[in-house]
């Protein structure tokens, strides 16, 4: 785990000029290709965190016409990806705790991310392995690529992060999918020649972060740089051994050092003949807009077919399809994906975890929340009064078809399931 140095808030041009960080993009040469000047307006601005766009999640059944909210008001689509949206918040508000994201309709993303999956060129019936995932973004769009066939294995090291990564997959409806908190570089040593694609969203020393988020705002030393690398080579390493012939993987960073990038990049193929560049590209804040960063396109040499044959459970995974770590079922996931287990017959697993739940689990009941309020509750954790006394498993939906969660009816509440790292604060 890298640790990162204290936060830093440089007051003037001067004193960003004098940054490791600033410093060390001068002496690789960006200055020759770019005026530089113009990181420290966006820098002073402040512009991209005021920046947000939202993803209309294509696995659920929704239409921009849904997305109505005092909280928000919805811009005009992005040209190059009509499904993204921009949009401004209103005052205080707070747009993780409202339904739409609740139910998994929509994620908030940076468009740099779509660029990134897109070059991956998923396809139907692949399996895609998203070795460090959290928090889940990049994940939901491959799943969305896949069109509920194939499998995408997500990971994150951190438990913590990984949590919240299997919540994410499980409400936006990702059900061909498998989940682990496990080391990345022995996650993918324990598949060999598996996946037709592979993402490594690396970590990094995160030189874009404080353009985007305030409490990023910090210097970057050249020892952070160097421990990163070394993550970086060895993720890099053990994914060659994971990727099918054929096979393409994408690495990427949201920082902007050569070392972290390029070098990185040609260490390996120096390392590994069989692998070749396909593509390299960079997004810079001052230029395009975003906070940015790096991403290169790799390609395995010889030839394979892509196989309908599922990923098995595994007694180290977070979530399996439906079935949580032990092989029982996932209740948060069963009540997420009610609207879709009738129509993802695509692959074997979604049958299997049908029939498990019909075996074990009572059957859920409908709970129809129309105010906004009351989803708000939920969301945050609450308990939900329940004025018919209903008893059983419930689950909590928005305006009769939007699934939030699961809740149990006892006596004149409903108790919340909502598991915590999907509970709104603040």
């Amino acid at each position: 785990m890298v640790k990162y140095s204290q936060r830093t808030v440089w007051k003037s041009r001067a004193a960003f000029e004098k940054s490791t960080f600033f410093q060390r993009l001068k002496l690789q040469g960006f200055h020759q290709s770019f005026n530089m000047d113009g990181l420290w307006d966006v820098y002073l601005s402040g512009d991209l965190r005021q920046k947000r766009s939202f993803r209309i999640n294509s696995l659920r059944a929704v239409n921009l016409v849904d997305f109505t909210s005092a909280r928000f008001r919805v811009g005009s689509a992005l040209s190059r990806f009509p499904d993204v949206y921009e949009f401004n918040l209103q005052e205080n508000a707070h747009f993780a705790r409202h339904p739409f994201w609740g139910a998994g309709l929509a994620y908030v993303q940076d468009p740099v991310a779509l660029e990134i999956v897109d070059d991956l060129n998923v396809q139907p019936h692949m399996k895609v392995l998203d070795l460090c995932a959290a928090p889940g973004g990049k994940s939901i769009r491959i799943a969305e690529l896949l069109r509920h066939t194939g499998w995408v294995v997500s990971n994150d090291a951190d438990y913590k992060r990984s949590r919240v990564l299997s919540n994410n997959l499980t409400r936006h409806g990702v059900l061909n999918s498998t989940v682990f908190g496990l080391d990345g570089i022995k996650l993918a040593q324990s598949f060999e020649n598996t996946f037709d694609r592979i993402l490594i969203d690396a970590p990094c020393s995160g030189e874009s972060m404080f353009f985007k988020r305030e409490e990023r705002r910090r210097d970057v030393y050249e020892s952070e740089v160097q421990e990163c690398v070394a993550i970086q080579s060895a993720l890099l390493k053990a994914a060659a051994s994971a990727l099918k012939d054929s096979g393409i993987l994408v690495y990427s960073t949201c920082t902007y050092n050569l070392s972290e990038n390029e070098e990185v990049v040609r260490r390996f193929l120096k390392n590994y003949p069989d692998f070749s560049l396909i593509k390299e590209e960079r997004r810079w804040p001052h230029l395009h807009g975003t906070a940015g960063g790096y991403w290169a396109v790799l390609q395995k040499k010889g030839t394979s077919s892509i196989d309908q044959v599922g990923i098995g459970f595994r007694q180290d995974c977070l979530r399996h399809s439906l079935s949580d770590s032990k092989g029982d079922p996932d209740l948060f996931a069963h009540a997420m994906n009610r609207a879709l287990s009738t129509a993802t017959g695509s692959f074997v697993e979604s049958t299997q975890a049908e029939n498990l739940l019909k075996e074990t689990m009572e059957p859920l009941q409908d709970w129809i929340l129309m105010d906004e309020k009351y989803a708000d509750a939920y969301l945050s954790g609450e308990a939900l009064s329940n004025p018919e006394r209903k008893r059983g498993l419930f689950c909590i939906l928005w305006k009769e078809k939007w699934p939030l969660g699961p809740a149990k009816g006892v006596e004149s509440r409903f108790n919340n399931l909502l598991p915590l790292e999907s509970r709104r604060r603040g």
